[in-house]
This record gives C-alpha cells, structure tokens and sequence, in this order.
C-alpha cells in the first residue's frame, strides 16, 4: 500500500507562474481518491509531481513516511496513465503490453498468459494482433488501463483518462476501472477529472483543487453536504455552503507568554512554535484542523472534550464552547454523550482577526518589504538589482538582492553574501513568505513580501515584477 502525505507543496515555473500553492493533502492507503477541479487549477501539475516528473520549488512530499526526496522516481513504484495514449504505434496491442514484461525478464510463457488475462478482463482479447491506430479511442484507453493492471504498481495515477472518450464509453470506462481496483485492492488511485459525474461514481474521497491548493477533501456524500468553501459548491453544485465545518474549527483563546488557553484548557507552547508566530497578541483565534483529531493520546498534545450533537452512522456533529462542526467517524455514541479526542500542539494555527499568525517554519531574522515610495529604497533596473535600506544585521546599511545573491555595504566596507537557495515559502495573509538561505549567516533570511515582488525556488532567485521602490521595516 502507500500513503502519501504531502506538507505546503508549491511549484514554481520558470516564468514566476504557480502551479502548486501551498497544496496540502493526505491520501490514504489503498484509497481511491478523485481530485477534480477546472482547467489550470494544478491537478495534472500535482500528480506529475506526485510521480517525480516535475521537481518540487518548496514543501515536503512522504511517501509510506519516507521523503521523497531519498526517492528516486524510478523507484516509486508508479503507473500513470495520461490523457494521450501512450502506445507504441508500430507495435501490436499484445507485444505494447508484453514488451515492459519482457524487459523485466520474465518468461515468454508466463507474459502471453498474463497479458492475455488482462486483455479478457478489459474485454479487449480480439485486439491483441491488432495496431494503436485500429482501435477506438475508449480502446485504447483500456489498453492504457491494463498496462497499469499488469504493472501492478502500489500506485496509480490516472490524469483525465477519459477526456477524449465519448459520452457513451465513459460509464462502460468508469466501470472498468472500478473492476481494475479491486482487482488491485492494495493500490492507491488517484483520479484527476473535471467531471463531477466521474468523481462521484469513483471516489473513496474527492478533493477540490483551486488554484494551486486543495480546498477540501471529504468523502463524497459528506463534502457535498458540508462544503467548506464557496468554491467547493462552485465547482460540485449544490446549495449555497452550510454554517458547520468539515475542515477547521477555530476557537477563542489567550495566549500569556507560552501559555495557550482556550476550551477550558491550556497548552504550553515551546520556543519552536513561539519561533513560528508572527505577533503574539492576548487574544486569539485557535486553529483545530478537524482530521487530525485522534482519539489516541499523542505526545505533546492537548486534550479536547467535545459533546455528540448528532450521530448519523458515518460521521458525528459535535460541539465544543459552543462551536459545532462535523467529524468523519464512526461511533455508538449517543447525542448528549462525551467524547475526549486530542490534538498535537504543534498543529495548532493561531489567527488574530482574519489573519494567520502561525508559520509553518521558524522565523529567523525576519525582514518585511513593502511597495512605497522610493525615497530610502532605491531600484536598479540595471542587472536586475534591488537596492534596500535595512536594519539587519547591524553592520549592514544596505543589501542588494541580485540573481548572484545579497550584497551588504556599510560605508566603504562591502560584504558579499551569496544566496544558497530558498528553503521554502509560504503564503499568509495576502503576503509571500520566503525563507532564504545564505552563506556566511548562522541562520536563514524569513522575507516577508507582497506576492509580486520576488519570486523563489530552491535553486535560484529571479525577480518577476519590479516596483517603484522598496523599504525594509
């Protein structure tokens, strides 16, 4: 099986465009999990990253818990299926299938049965002598399918399969590919479509992508239901969204030092997630991402007793300090009775007003920018240079960012400070945050910028927009 957990991926292309912003989700093992979202929302841009096509700009990919990055991706165990057929065209049917089994090095005896196995399943057995270009496109998408079935990856990508197959194939399709998983009970599906019909035949789960991130994922009935978002009923249908959430619900709370209490209950914060506020106001909103509820003791975690409101067999209602929301899981609870679940403190989100005070990662000598007037901060056009006032680190009047990295000069004193690359980034509160790495420094640079001022990866910086004028605060 393989489960993936991917943390705030984003891919950045050459051209400063987003492909993925900040996408979070978690796949669960031997799921079939369906993404559906318009053109451009970064569903094929995710997979592709999912199967190690495209590389990474910043975020954390696990596969089964190990990072992607210590595996290759001709070791992921993948089979994808893309919207194009990718069939040999000079080649049989039989010998497209039989020649990634020949490679293996199996026998010719055990490659004819096995491929003539799955022919017969996917209905397909007449085709075997036949070229690509004789058969119809749903055909040829079998074909596809069973190249898949006869890998027997523990991972199955499938990018808009059926975009090229007509009105009347598509169920006949759907209904194979609900035979081929079961057929692959241990293998995780991941299905990316823009048809809803699709997605709610298929899905275990469905998640909703819009622009680079998942808006919510939820199994079908469930997140037709409980949309979290308006864009979720945009792109489902459906009434408008309901009061109670599936995704985060946010309780008030104080925060005195390191102490966080809220729910009738406290949690002491450590100076690792101190590290990551961006202010530390009295009163806060606290942030409880629903899924991650768990009914087991965690360490370093805070317990929570919530009230059953309703029990409707495949998920509850519950209520805590007056605020209810739903929770996927089954229970015999009755409404009126308890229930104790806990939450790790380093999930905790902390929001002032509307906005996010909690970052992902550390901040370490934070430097904001913002677009002025040019009258401290000054802008070279010239060799795409950005000259800033700065008050960090002391003996620093200035730092030029460049494509070869931060220069800092005080008076006739200059220092060169390549930049090594970006470790990460992040958006929050309308603003880019990027954690940047450079040599000579005992830790990262956290800038914190409008989104069309710089635009980082973890191998280069570039500028895509270049303002009137910049300062540092």
């Amino acid at each position: 099986m393989t489960r993936i957990e991917a943390k705030y991926l984003t891919k950045v292309y050459k051209n400063g465009a987003y492909g993925l912003k900040n996408c979070s989700l978690t796949v669960l093992d031997g799921e079939f999990l369906v993404i559906v979202g318009a053109s451009g929302s970064g569903k094929s841009t995710l997979l592709k990253v999912l199967a190690g096509i495209l590389e990474l700009s910043s975020g954390e990919l696990y596969f089964d818990g190990i990072l992607s990055e210590n595996i290759p991706a001709g070791k992921r165990d993948v089979s994808m299926v893309f919207q194009e057929y990718v069939l040999y065209p000079h080649m049989t049917v039989f010998d497209n299938l039989a020649t990634p089994l020949r490679q293996a090095g199996e026998d010719e005896r055990s490659i004819y049965n096995r491929v003539m196995e799955a022919l017969r399943i996917f209905g397909l057995e007449i085709t075997a002598d036949e070229k690509p270009k004789n058969l119809s496109g749903g055909e040829q998408q079998r074909v596809a399918l069973c190249k898949a079935l006869l890998k027997r990856s523990r991972l199955v990508l499938l990018d808009e399969p059926m975009s090229n197959v007509d009105e009347k194939s598509r169920a006949e399709y759907c209904n194979t590919l609900k035979k081929m998983k079961r057929m692959l009970p241990d293998s995780t599906f991941i299905y990316v479509t823009h048809n809803t019909k699709e997605a709610m035949f298929l899905a275990d789960r469905i998640a909703v992508m819009r622009d680079g991130a998942i808006l919510q994922i939820a199994k079908k009935d469930l997140i037709l239901n409980y949309p979290d978002d308006p864009g979720v009923t945009e792109i489902l249908g459906g009434g408008s969204p309901p009061s109670l959430s599936m995704t985060e619900l946010i309780l008030d709370g104080e925060l005195n030092e390191n102490k966080l209490t809220f729910a009738s209950g406290s949690a002491d914060l450590d100076s690792e997630y101190l590290s990551r506020l961006l202010r530390r106001p009295t009163y806060v909103g606290v942030g409880i991402e629903v899924e991650r509820l768990s009914k087991i003791q965690l360490k370093s975690s805070v317990p929570l007793v919530f009230e059953v409101v309703e029990n409707n067999n495949d998920h509850l209602i519950l209520t805590i300090d007056g605020k209810s929301f739903v929770l996927a899981r089954k229970t015999d609870l009755l409404p009126g009775e308890r229930i104790r679940l806990y939450y790790k403190i380093q999930d905790i989100v902390l929001y002032e007003g509307n906005e996010r005070l909690t970052c992902h990662y550390p901040l370490h000598r934070r430097i904001e920018i913002n677009v002025i007037d040019a009258d401290r901060g000054i802008i070279k056009l010239l060799g795409k240079r950005i000259r800033l006032g700065i008050s960090i680190p002391s003996y620093a009047k200035f730092v030029e960012i460049s494509e070869l990295g931060f220069r800092l000069s005080h008076k006739k004193t200059k220092y060169s400070i390549p930049v090594v690359g970006c470790l990460d980034e992040e958006f929050i509160n309308n603003k880019k945050l990027s954690y940047i790495e450079v040599n000579g420094a005992d830790s990262y640079l956290s800038l914190l910028s409008g989104e069309e001022i710089c635009c980082f990866d973890k191998k280069r910086v570039w500028l895509n927009i270049i303002p009137e004028g910049l300062i540092v605060k």
